[in-house]
């Protein structure tokens, strides 16, 4: 679906463009604007045409020495139409900008910055590849050299609960909104170094973690899923600060980054779902144990509102830990069958806007 307001409205500042007449792909997900139930009459097709924007180049020349480039260019990565089966046409795009400065043939310094989420809380968030020319000292000469560095930023750091789509209006996340305070992370480990070729298509299976943290699906995967880590090594991963519910006092825990494509790529994140609520299931009792941290919100106590309340204080406990695991939204559009055949039983899928929490445990002192 191309990025619409409630009244089918394209976004002027998506990027996208409605069909021609008569331009229309066939067979392709016939859905409604809010993702429920629909009838002949309410099911369209709501793909758009991405495009691109033109560079924006400042300078751009060239010598007999080298060329001069300068640019900085913004994208708004598109996710790709889904045929009446749920499958994908191509895979996401990722890059959303793109920052370069060029002297006589010469990187002065390139900006890469790559649209993803922080997984499983849904935050916007962005992995940016920085390379700069710096000067360094080799003996008694200075030499420039290229030194590059990555680290993740989160452009949308409040986020507001329930979340389109999530399940049982998050009656089990008892959470009214979250917001990141670590915006900016230390440097962090190339996910990608060291990749093995593997196929592009992802399916669910088993899950590998690299030593850079980043996650290895059994039979592939298009997108990129990782452990932000500062070292290559277990136990360096990047914890995020953050406040609950604007309490005063912040928590923080180790968040996955998932990129723009493997966000829209259904297998990728049935299996990212699956590994992040088995992987880390209560095997050790104790809270102690790294395969709970990872996934357990510490909540120090705080007196937390549980649910929807009657009386005030009815439903606050004060709260040891929230146990975090995933699960997909409730999906009543079409997905499979005859395009008009309205399915009105709902079912959980897996996809980019689905991929949300939900508190699975609790240890709470009753008062």
């Amino acid at each position: 679906m191309g990025r619409r307001g409630p009244k089918g409205e394209l976004d002027r500042k998506g990027s996208q463009i409605d069909p021609p007449p008569g331009f229309r792909l066939a067979d392709l997900k016939l859905e409604t604007l809010d993702g429920s139930a629909g009838t002949p009459d309410t099911l369209r097709d709501y793909s758009a045409i991405y495009d691109p924007r033109e560079l924006s180049v400042i300078e751009l020349s060239l010598s007999a020495i080298g060329g001069c480039l300068n640019l900085d260019t913004t994208f708004v990565p598109p996710a790709s139409a889904r045929r009446w089966n749920g499958s994908d046409l191509f895979d996401a795009f990722t890059v959303e900008r793109w920052r370069q400065r060029t002297i006589l043939g010469r990187d002065v310094l390139v900006e890469v910055v790559f649209k993803g989420f922080l997984f499983p809380l849904g935050h916007g968030a962005s992995l940016v590849k920085l390379t700069e020319r710096t000067f360094v000292r080799v003996g008694y000469t200075p030499v420039a050299v290229q030194i590059q560095r990555m680290f993740l930023k989160v452009g949308d750091p409040v986020k507001a609960y329930p979340a389109q789509g999530q399940p049982n209006r998050a009656r089990r996340w008892p959470c009214a909104g979250i917001e990141i305070l670590t915006v900016t992370t230390p440097d962090i480990v190339d996910p990608t170094g060291d990749v093995p070729d593997s196929p592009s298509c992802g399916t669910p299976g088993k899950v590998t973690v690299a030593a850079s943290g980043r996650l290895d699906f059994e039979g592939g995967s298009p997108g990129l899923c990782f452990w932000p880590r500062t070292a290559s090594r277990d136990g360096a991963e990047v914890w995020f600060e953050m406040r609950v519910s604007g309490e005063a006092v912040p928590v923080k825990m180790p968040l996955i980054f998932a990129d723009n494509r493997a966000i829209n790529h259904a297998p990728t994140m049935k299996a990212l779902v699956s590994y992040h609520n088995t992987e880390f299931k209560d095997g050790a009792a104790e809270t102690s144990s790294p395969l709970r941290q990872v996934t357990t919100l510490d909540r120090r106590g705080q007196p937390v509102v549980m649910g929807l309340e009657k009386k005030p204080g009815d439903t606050t406990y004060e709260t040891a830990w929230w146990r975090l695991k995933a699960e997909g939204r409730e999906d009543l559009a079409v997905t499979g069958g005859d395009p008009y055949a309205v399915n009105n039983n709902p079912s959980m899928v897996h996809n980019a806007a689905g991929s949300r929490r939900d508190l699975a445990q609790s240890d709470d002192d009753a008062r």
